[in-house]
């Protein structure tokens, strides 16, 4: 079930089929994605639309802007899907005008109820998030093309490519979320010591993991 919030999508969860609103309701509640985006807010309307999954939505974007080579125009593909019980969204995105033309994006999210049987019981205790992001995109504006008192440059430099992995594990009986996040990066432009930006051809990994805790109303973060 794709859980919107003013409009945008901010979770994808794991349901059984012909839960009531009022099951659906505690468990976005208790979602670590959608639950931040409604906190110390009221809810004015909610809207239900019972046992509806998959579909897609294209559409044409169009920006205009006084210097032409800033005007803008993007295609996008959102949707989601299920791969064997899994629900699964994605959103595609390709420029197709300007210093942007030939951009692209592609970001898949999921998440899955851990599940743990014990005789006829069966608890979800912990609900695991997973989000792929791999784009490719034209350097900044000011790195191909520069001119002032102390430096000039005319570079062409090729797009930068980066492949992001997301884990995010929540605990709902401790309250805790563990989040990790791989990234790499090829194409990486940086301004080496004289100030002049540069590309290096070498593949950048880096990584990090959060751990968040809630006492109460205190939080406990620890990186």
């Amino acid at each position: 079930m794709v859980i919107q919030v003013n409009g945008k999508t901010r979770d994808v969860l794991n349901v059984e089929k012909n839960l009531k609103q009022t099951e659906i309701d505690k468990l976005i509640m208790k979602s670590s994605k959608a639950n931040k985006h409604l906190m110390n807010k009221k809810i004015i309307k909610t809207i239900f639309i019972k046992n509806k999954s998959g579909g897609y939505n294209i559409g044409y974007n169009k920006k205009f802007n006084d210097f032409k080579g800033f005007n803008d125009a993007f295609a996008f593909l959102k949707g989601e899907f299920r791969l064997k019980k899994i629900p699964i969204s994605y959103s595609t995105k390709y420029h197709l005008e300007g210093i942007w033309k030939s951009n692209w994006e592609v970001i898949l999210r999921s998440n899955y109820y851990l599940r743990k049987e014990t005789g006829d019981t069966v608890r979800s205790n912990k609900l695991l998030n997973l989000t792929f992001t791999s784009s490719a995109k034209n350097p900044e504006y000011i790195f191909h093309s520069f001119s002032g008192n102390h430096h000039q440059w005319e570079n062409n430099f090729k797009p930068v490519s980066l492949n992001k992995a997301n884990l995010e594990l929540f605990f709902k009986s401790i309250t805790t979320i563990v989040d990790v996040e791989i990234q790499n990066v090829s194409n990486y432009i940086y301004f080496d010591q004289n100030s002049l930006p540069q590309q290096t051809k070498k593949n950048i990994t880096a990584g990090k993991i959060h751990v968040k805790n809630q006492f109460g109303k205190k939080h406990l973060w620890i990186m």
